[in-house]
């Protein structure tokens, strides 16, 4: 099964960059800027680039930047990739609130106590990232990693974020 069916997420867009070989390019940023002016996304979620604590993958760090660049400035107006409304009609969108996951600093919970078996099946799915291990290893790791997002806040289980909101 596919961790889009457990989620019940009914499209997924791949963009086929293969791994560690994400770049800051216009067209990458592009295709973001499709799918937000595609979708007309009023939240963006993506990986915080900012961590200044601890390092990780610069795949993440790069795709988090161009998300958040793609949401502003780019998606909200027509001086950014004016051929996607000319060519696909798709206007510019504001969205209004970028959420960065895996923050240094996270300013925003949300209570994830009821749904958390549901995301430890999901990612059970991503046999890339979960190898050989055994599903309660593994929900023990999330529920472990879910509980410490919740400190500072008054969930059992959360994920925690760094809310960014741009005017609309």
């Amino acid at each position: 099964m596919e961790a889009a069916a457990v989620l019940g997420v009914k499209e997924v867009v791949t963009l086929r960059y293969p791994a560690g070989e994400l770049e800051d390019t216009g067209e990458f940023r592009k295709e973001i800027v499709r799918a937000i002016r595609r979708t007309r996304a009023d939240i963006l979620l993506c990986p915080d680039p900012y961590r200044r604590v601890s390092h990780w993958h610069r795949d993440h760090r790069i795709a988090g930047q161009v998300a958040a660049d793609a949401a502003f400035p780019y998606a909200r107006d027509f001086l950014h990739f004016g051929e996607l409304f000319a060519e696909e009609g798709l206007e510019p969108h504001k969205t209004g609130i970028v959420l960065f996951w895996a923050p240094d600093t996270p300013d925003t919970f949300t209570d994830i106590s009821n749904t958390i078996d549901m995301k430890i099946k999901a990612l059970m799915c991503h046999h890339s990232q979960v190898s050989e291990r055994p599903e309660r290893e593994v929900g023990e790791s999330v529920r472990e990693r879910a509980r410490q997002g919740a400190q500072g806040s008054e969930f059992e289980y959360a994920e925690a974020f760094r809310k960014v909101e741009f005017r609309r």
